[in-house]
């Protein structure tokens, strides 16, 4: 808490700086053309502090830190003094000084900015999520043919040519790209063997969901470590079993390279199967129906009734019973596919981005031993058990988010903690009283019902709704909320990451542009624009990675400031810079009512912009 209060103190103090020098700026260039300055604040509203210098000049500190100003004379209305009678008023220079005037501060930002990323190259650059630095698969578009040539999410691109216009990581290793037809070669990556083999495919671009061309690939992998977000959360997630800390790395038979799978695992209708083949035991997902999809015969049909009495579920139709597409002995062994009524195939009704070894139908022959990490010995048992879908994780344990030096140190490090091999000696054992739940670093969490994990997020968020009559869709959005799925639970590994200056600059200008231009078309969500508050928390965020992270971010910031301030609108110096060329062009000064006329709406505009960001940033906080 006491470490909290320190970043955000550091942030609020950075924030400020900022601020003054911005405030700086237009004083300097003031005091050099001759204009006389009457307050130089940070902050608006009534003074917190304040200090008369023996110029007549008063400095002084507001009590709401969104801003500042520096007041000259002639810039308050004055009964019925003419503003342009002042002689070292701001509007009784000429328009080249009030130009100059008004240009300095966004410059002085924009100088800072450039002065913070010459040092954090010379300092060795910052830290930034190991998702920005990284060549491996997180998430792939279902409908790309990289899925069809047998790509997955943990396989890695090596070259993507022709390469993208743009330089920037962050840019391509999201895959973005501007050609219609692709050449990727990598490697696909058997975790389970720690086998590579190399690829190459030639492959059409294919559009997201914003209308960008992408290679298919959407984002690229990531670590889930959990993090805390609320006091809450960490008293929910001990509940279960897991630290914060904890790495989740397997969900359900899955390895995960991105909080995008999360949501896809949990709301496919599959189980998860232990089965027995030749001696050897391995996991199959397997579609679970209800029979009445199923085109039963007569003897399975049969069967099905029997093993619906030895378990206890008379009380419910048999058609309206879930179960697996498999004729089964007695003893859970498998005889032959059932046949839905559709005709549709089982491989129809898995994830399309599904690793193939999980996937791959069971045979005549296999023996099924647990549902779902419920062991199950015979089929009535089974029948049983799958009424209810239970979900089982495996989390590293004692590392904690890794920062480290080097991009290659960070991607042998998420290699090294992907050891399927080792991981699955500890998954066999679910749904047995005998075996670990833990192997090495390796920890066995769960399995949990769907109905108790839904029961809890619903104490959480105060809803009482009967969870029988929830439908599909609304179960699985209800359940990403729980924090052991919520996207908001994980960070991820940070690395060093060092461009040279120029880089930030553009990338940051280009960030600014982007978000103008959503602001204006109505496109921006509630999380992409940060608010007072929002910038503060980030900014305190990045006192608590490092240092340079926080340098880093206040270069952002301050470059946003330099380009926002010089938009033309009047409430701005963009605008007074505006203002002051139409005089010049047309020799005709704007008057002062016409200047209020122009000034009152905006600020209007501005103030409800930052109420609303600022109540977004409370709802961000508060959820």
């Amino acid at each position: 808490m006491l470490v909290t209060i320190y970043h955000i103190f550091l942030a609020i103090i950075g924030l400020g700086i900022l601020v003054f020098i911005h405030e700086l700026g237009h004083y300097w260039m003031a005091r050099r053309v001759g204009m006389r300055v009457e307050t130089f604040s940070i902050g608006f509203g009534n003074a917190i502090w304040k200090w008369d210098r023996p110029n007549g000049e008063r400095w002084q500190v507001g009590w709401l830190p969104i801003g500042g100003f520096v007041r000259i004379a002639g810039t308050d209305k004055d009964g019925s003094v003419d503003p342009y009678s002042i002689p070292d008023g701001f509007f009784g220079k000429s328009p080249w000084d009030r130009m100059k005037v008004a240009f300095m501060g966004p410059f002085v930002n924009f100088l800072f900015a450039i002065l913070l990323y010459i040092v954090i190259w010379f300092a060795g650059g910052k830290f930034s999520p190991f998702i920005l630095q990284n060549s491996y698969i997180g998430m792939l578009h279902p409908a790309s043919e990289l899925v069809d040539q047998g790509l997955r999410p943990g396989d890695q691109v090596t070259s993507i040519t022709p390469p993208s216009k743009s330089d920037s990581d962050m840019i391509a290793l999201k895959g973005h790209t501007e050609h219609d037809q692709l050449h990727l070669e990598g490697y696909r990556i058997d975790y389970r063997n720690q086998e590579y083999t190399p690829f190459s495919v030639d492959v059409a671009s294919i559009k997201n969901m914003e209308g960008n061309k992408t290679t298919g690939i959407l984002l690229p992998a990531r670590t889930l470590y959990y993090q805390k977000s609320s006091r809450a959360q960490v008293n929910q997630l001990k509940n279960y079993g897991v630290e914060l800390g904890d790495q989740l790395l397997w969900l359900d038979g899955q390895l995960l390279f991105s909080t995008h799978q999360i949501p896809k695992i949990l709301s496919a209708e599959l189980s998860l199967l232990t089965i027995e083949r030749d001696g050897e035991i391995l996991f199959k997902l397997s579609p679970r129906s209800t029979i009445n999809d199923f085109r039963l015969d007569p003897v399975t049909r049969e069967e099905l009734t029997d093993w619906q009495w030895e378990a206890n579920l008379n009380l419910t139709p048999l058609r309206n019973l879930t179960f697996i597409p498999y004729e089964l002995t007695g003893d859970n062994y498998v005889l032959d596919r059932i046949p839905y009524l559709d005709g549709t195939e089982p491989n129809e009704l898995f994830i399309k981005n599904s690793p193939k070894d999980l996937i791959d139908p069971l045979q005549p022959g296999d023996r099924i031993l647990a549902v779902d990490g419920q062991a199950v010995s015979s089929a009535d048992q089974l029948l049983e058990k799958i009424q209810q879908k239970y979900y089982s994780f495996i989390v590293q344990r004692n590392k904690g988010p890794f920062q480290v030096e080097e991009k290659k140190e960070a991607e042998a490090i998420f290699l090294e903690d992907r050891q399927l091999a080792e991981i699955e000696e500890i998954a066999m054992n679910i749904g047995s009283d005998q075996g670990a739940t833990s192997y090495g670093s390796y920890v066995l969490i769960g399995p949990y019902s769907e109905e108790a994990l839904l029961q809890a997020v619903q104490e959480q968020e105060g809803k009482l709704e009967d969870i029988s009559r929830m439908g599909k869709a609304e179960k699985y959005e209800l359940l990403s909320l729980h924090p052991l799925f919520n996207a908001t639970s994980f960070g991820d590994a940070l690395v060093r990451h060092n461009p040279s200056p120029e880089g930030p600059i553009i990338h940051s200008i280009k960030g600014v542009w982007l978000g103008l231009v959503s602001i204006i078309t109505g496109q921006a969500s509630n999380g992409q624009i940060l608010g007072p508050v929002g910038i503060v928390s980030a900014t305190a965020d990045s006192f608590g990675i490092s240092w340079l992270n926080a340098l880093y971010w206040l270069a952002v910031i301050s470059l946003n400031l330099a380009i926002i301030n010089l938009l033309p609108l009047p409430v701005l110096d963009g605008g007074s810079i505006c203002i002051s060329l139409c005089e010049i062009v047309t020799g005709r000064r704007m008057t002062i009512s016409m200047l209020e006329k122009l000034i009152i709406p905006f600020i209007l505009a501005v103030l409800i912009l930052i109420i609303w960001f600022t109540f977004n940033d409370f709802l961000r906080i508060i959820f």
